[in-house]
Order: structure tokens, then sequence, then C-alpha cells
């Protein structure tokens, strides 16, 4: 690994927002840990990996595990930044990482589900799925839900499978009326999930589709009480469905897509747009827009929101590495830092006031949030 020498490029890139203008189990190599660069200038340490890192970490004790879009997953900890391990997957790892006591479940681009063992990154079972589906200008595959005894994943056939935890059989299976692309969610024990141009609603215990609405190219839901919330592209809207009817309560009409994940957080919904570069607030009980925060770029990731701030993630949707840039809020939405670098399509996570983020330049950052 190399590292990233400080460049003419990155300065001027942040002076430019500032203004607003068969897996194999390798030994772990010595830790790469690089002072930081004008690119994230607050990071406590960056690790390189292989290739644009696009996918939302996972933090279980004193470690944090993520993958690059070169089909490398990585163990590091989180203090140090030090490398434990690194095992080598088929395909792009752009995907949310899950984990089920000691066992991390990971899906790649090439329709693989891996479970591995989270201690040493040796694989415990695999299974071929069918292909994840990315379109143009969507930045991640479908992620693994874990549910009760099952693994579930989405894939490009329109299929909808479940997994055994322990031993990777296909125990449940429903297929569907088109390609699926969104991590699933749990809304009363009932798995919901977005496709192509349908949210729908499936009774586990049944197979049977409880109910599905038009909604083109809606993003992964996200639960609101006794209501599902989405974003949409092609619509130019963020909606709230009832889970038990699938009748629509609300649409906030925006003027643009909202492809981001929405965080729900004390009656309130978090969700960024594109490219009108808007990261917004919204009464999740009426819909209403609370307030409109800038992002400086695209917002295709899910917000992290406590009681203190908010912390979202953007990055240009039209070249990498880019430009993009991490914020704090405050729940009035105004910035109290903001942190600016290459493309962060990955989903910020944070824990004790510390941002973990991957980006386009193909560091991964930890970086302390200012008081």
């Amino acid at each position: 690994m190399k590292l990233l020498q400080k460049s003419t490029f990155y300065i001027i890139l942040l002076s430019f927002i500032v203004t607003g203008c068969n897996s194999e189990h390798t030994e772990p190599p010595e830790a790469k840990i690089k002072e930081p660069t004008p690119s994230v200038e607050l990071a406590n340490w960056s690790f390189h990996a292989n290739d644009q890192v696009r996918s939302t970490a996972l933090i279980s004790g004193a470690f944090i595990y993520f993958g690059d879009n070169g089909g490398n997953l990585y163990k590091l900890d989180k203090l140090t930044g030090e490398q434990v391990w690194q095992t080598k997957l088929e395909g792009e790892i752009d995907t949310s990482l899950v984990s089920y006591e000691d066992t991390l479940f990971v899906s790649t681009s090439q329709g693989i589900l891996y479970a591995l063992s989270m201690a040493s990154g040796n694989e415990v079972w695999r299974t071929a799925a069918d292909p994840l589906r990315r379109l143009e200008y969507d930045y991640f595959s479908a992620s693994p839900l874990v549910y009760e005894n099952s693994v579930f994943l989405p894939t490009d056939n329109g299929k909808l499978s479940g997994f055994d935890l322990i031993t990777g059989e296909k125990n449940w299976e429903m297929q569907l009326s088109e390609p699926a692309h969104s991590q699933a969610i749990i809304a009363k024990e009932n798995i919901c999930l977005s496709s192509m141009t349908r949210l729908t609603c499936i009774d586990i215990e049944e197979r049977a589709v409880l109910w599905d609405i038009d909604i083109d190219w809606p993003s992964s839901p996200a639960i609101s009480g006794d209501n599902i919330i989405v974003g949409s592209r092609w619509d130019y809207g963020i909606y709230a469905i009832d889970i038990n009817t699938g009748i629509m309560q609300w649409k906030q009409d925006v003027v643009d897509w909202a492809p981001g994940k929405p965080t729900i957080y004390n009656g309130t919904v978090y969700i960024g747009s594109s490219d009108n570069h808007a990261f917004l607030a919204l009464n999740a009980t009426s819909g209403e827009r609370i307030w409109r925060a800038e992002s400086v770029a695209n917002v295709f990731s899910r917000a992290f929101v406590n009681d203190e701030i908010i912390v979202f993630s953007s990055g240009y949707a039209y070249n990498t590495p880019g430009f993009g840039v991490v914020k704090v809020l405050d729940h009035a939405g105004e910035t109290i830092q903001s942190i600016a670098g290459a493309n962060f399509f990955s989903s910020p996570i944070v824990e004790n006031k510390t941002i973990y983020i991957g980006s386009d330049d193909g560091y991964f950052y930890s970086i302390d949030i200012q008081e």
C-alpha cells in the first residue's frame, strides 16, 4: 500500500468547496497509516485501501469492518487504524455490512453472499444468489438483512431469498414482479423492500404480497411509527406509506431525486437529494419541511442522527474521485463542522464523537467531531 502524498489538487479542491464555488484469507500486512492530508484535514488516521470505499462500515467492539470496490474486506482497530486482517472476495463490496453474533455477512456485486468469522476473516460459508442490481447513478448493490434464523437478500432477477444463518442453505424464496435493489426492512413481522417501480410489503410466513404501491425508483425504506418512508427519483418526492394498508399518507414534493435512505429520529425524517444539493428535515407525521441544509454535492447515503447532532455525507455524481463533504449539523440545521474531500458515497458511522467513513480517494477515515 502506498501513502497518499499531499497534492495541489486537494488544496485547490478544498479551497473551492469551502468558498462555495473462494475467498482467501491473508496474513495481516503492516498497517499503513498516513498523516492527515488536505483532502480530509482533521483525520485522526486514514487507511489506504486498494480501491474506492463506498461500503457502509460496521463497528463491533474495538474493531471496524468495511469493504472496497476491489472486493477487499478489512478489519481495523478503530482507535489506531491498524489492520487486523484483510480478505479478498469475488465482486465489488459497496453494500452495508451486517453481523449476527460472531459472524459477518457481506454481499458483493457478483451476487455472492458470504458469511465470515469476525475474529479471523475466514469464510464460514458462501452462496451464489444472483447478480445484484446497480443502475446508472446508483452507488450501492442490495445489502443483506438478518431476521430470526435467516439472512435475506434481493437480487436482479426479481427474487427475494432467505438463507440459513448457520449453513447458508436457502430456506425461503419469493419471486417479485421486477428486480429489487434495496436493503429490505422488517415492519410488523413483514418484510418490505423497494424495486424499480414499486414498494412491496410481504408476509414472511405466508410468502404472500400484502400490498405494493407504484413509486418510480424508490430508495431503501425506513420505518416511522405505522408508516414506511421512502425517497424516489423520477417521482421527485418523499413518501409516507401506511405499513398495514399500503395507502399513501403524505408526499413531500422535491425538485430533484431523493435517492438516499431516510433516517427517522424523534418524529423527524432526514434525507438528502441529488443535483439540487439539499439535505432535508421533514415532520414525520405531516411531511412538512422543517428546514433545508446545503449539501455541496449529491447525497446518496444515510445520515447518522442522535440527540445532539446530524451527520451526512455527499459526493459528486458525475466523476471520481470527485469532491464531497461530510457535514455535522445541529438540530436547527446549522453547520457545526464541514469536512471536505473526495466523493463520500459511503454512509457515516459515528461512535463516541468520532466519524468513520470511506471515500472514492481509496481511503477510510477516522475523524473527530469538533466540540
